[in-house]
């Protein structure tokens, strides 16, 4: 059991790794930056979807023999933009509280210091 949770820690570190590598080469130095970067990540889920509803629910009402069939891919494929959409909003917070924040607190601090000398 303990190895299960051990990969899945490994495997959260790697994506945090990975939005942090990509932010980076994006430019993405600011809390305001990222800020914006998970709001979008929430409107594109949203319209996602709406498109997927629509999409899925038309296509029920005109294949009504695989209906059943059309709904649950539809619901299956909700959850996974749901699911991805949370945990990318998790990562972009976590990446503003580690790293932008501490970058802001230690450029505070060298200015503190300075300014005494």
């Amino acid at each position: 059991m303990m190895h299960l949770f051990n990969t899945l820690e490994r495997k959260r570190e790697r994506n945090f790794a990975i939005i942090c590598k990509t932010f980076e080469e994006k430019g993405v130095d600011t809390v305001e930056e990222a800020q914006r970067c998970r709001s979008t990540m929430r409107s594109n889920s949203i319209t996602y979807t709406l498109f997927i509803a629509m999409v899925g629910l038309s296509l029920a009402m005109i294949f009504q023999s695989v209906a059943t069939l059309i709904v649950g891919a539809m619901l299956l494929l909700l959850v996974y933009i749901w699911t991805s959409t949370y945990r990318g909003r998790e990562l972009v917070q976590r990446y503003i509280d580690e790293v932008l924040e501490a970058d802001t607190s230690v450029a505070h601090k060298e200015e503190d210091d300075n300014s005494e000398v």
